[in-house]
Formats: structure tokens, C-alpha cells, sequence
């Protein structure tokens, strides 16, 4: 019964009114399908937002009990084993005795009173291009990590 009315009505419209009807309706149309292919591209992008949390999630989780996994099996940090009752003996190259350091007898110098061979000694074993970079080598971090993800271990760096 309503359609008859609608069609009735249409029928007592002037060609103007039902062109301008039919531009309303189709604008509307053209409202309403854009409307609905923004709902899909907020819909797409909400459950890649929520796909991307939810493996960064797992990962983490995943990180963390492998974590926490490699540090279960570490022995409980005792100081008294970084405190020495023993004192250091200094030998000459004939192997007398020189002198003894160490719970009696210590003494702190400054980077300044340190001789130049001693320092020469550990920049050789350690660091050659220390006083290039000052500690903070990235070529070095970087050749560690590279070596870690090959050898699957943390062994370098």
C-alpha cells in the first residue's frame, strides 16, 4: 500500500521536482557508499592495529620467558667474593720479591700518576682505538651483534 502512495505521489510531482528528487537520492547513495567504504578501511586498519599489538604481544611474552629462562640457571651474587684477603705479589724478571700489595697495603692513583707503559699495556690487550672513539665503538657493537644472530649465540661483544 505504501508503494502505491509513494508512486502516486511521484506521479503528481512536475519533471523538475522528481529530477531533483532522483539528484538527492542518488547523492545520497553516493553519501552512503562512501560512508560504508570508510567503515571498511577503519574496520581493515583496526584489526591490522590490533593483529600488529598482538604479535609485538607474543613476541614479548616470548622474549621474556626466554629471558628469564637464561637467567634462572645464575649463581646468587655473594660480595664477600669480590673482597680479597690476599695481597698481591710484585716479582722482578731475576724473581725476587719487589713488593706486596693488596688488604694491607693498597693505594689509588690517578689516571695522571699511571705510567705510560701500563697504560700502553692495557690499550693493547683491550682497545687499541680507544682514545678515537672514547668507549662508545659502533663499528665494534655492530660486528658483535652481526656475529650473534649468525652464531645464534651470545658470544661476542
Amino acid at each position: 500500500m505504501l508503494k502505491k502512495e509513494s508512486s502516486k505521489k511521484e506521479k503528481d510531482l512536475l519533471p523538475e521536482e522528481t529530477a531533483e528528487a532522483d539528484v538527492i537520492q542518488t547523492r545520497h547513495e553516493k553519501l552512503r557508499r562512501k560512508y560504508i567504504r570508510h567503515e571498511r578501511r577503519m574496520r581493515f586498519w583496526t584489526f591490522l592495529l590490533v593483529l600488529a599489538v598482538a604479535l609485538y604481544s607474543a613476541v614479548g611474552a616470548f622474549a621474556l620467558k626466554f629471558g628469564l629462562g637464561l637467567l634462572e640457571d645464575t649463581p646468587e651474587l655473594d660480595i664477600a667474593d669480590f673482597v680479597s684477603e690476599e695481597s698481591s705479589r710484585l716479582y722482578d724478571s731475576s724473581g725476587a720479591l719487589i713488593t706486596e700489595i693488596g688488604t694491607y697495603y693498597r693505594e689509588n692513583i690517578t689516571y695522571g700518576q699511571c705510567p705510560e707503559s701500563l697504560i700502553d699495556a692495557f690499550l693493547s690487550i683491550e682497545d687499541s682505538r680507544f682514545f678515537q672513539h672514547n668507549g662508545f665503538d659502533i663499528p665494534r657493537f655492530t660486528k658483535a651483534a652481526i656475529e650473534n644472530v649468525v652464531s645464534h649465540s651470545l658470544g661476542p661483544g
